[in-house]
């Protein structure tokens, strides 16, 4: 059995590799912002919610595109103390741009999901746009 120790940690590091590379896409998330989730946007206009899975304080959020073109027709940002802001955003966001920042306050707040009416650009039978979400963690000290 020690003999092949070598090689099963060879495979085994080789399957971890490879199983890592399966993600469709990447979010790059600048520092000082974290990730909230990403959804699939259909073809025909539909709602759909990203829940908040941090209760981490946020000052900020962006919405990034990938794989196809979004038309965004109303964005709903759920607080924890029963708010609901809509910020006006960009109708249309092309794949691999990301909106404008959407600022929330600067004391920060704590978000419980954001909802979403949107659909994918182009036929049923191309790729679905992908939502994602990141949010600025609030910084007591001041410093972005």
């Amino acid at each position: 059995m020690n003999e092949h120790r070598p090689i099963y940690i060879l495979i085994l590091l080789l399957v971890s590799l490879s199983l890592s590379n399966c993600r469709s896409t990447t979010t790059i998330v600048e520092p000082g912002w974290i990730y909230i989730g990403k959804s699939k946007a259909g073809h025909l206009r539909e709602r759909d919610v990203i829940n908040v899975h941090t209760q981490d304080l946020l000052t900020a959020l962006r919405v990034y595109v990938t794989e196809k073109n979004v038309v965004i027709t109303s964005m709903k940002v759920h607080l924890i103390n029963g708010d609901i802001l809509q910020p006006a955003i960009e109708s249309t966001i092309p794949a691999g741009e990301t909106s404008r920042v959407i600022n929330l306050a600067a004391d920060g707040r704590q978000l419980r999901y954001v909802e979403f009416r949107y659909r994918s650009e182009g036929s049923i039978f191309q790729k679905r746009g992908v939502v994602q979400v990141i949010g600025k963690r609030y910084n007591p000290n001041g410093a972005y």
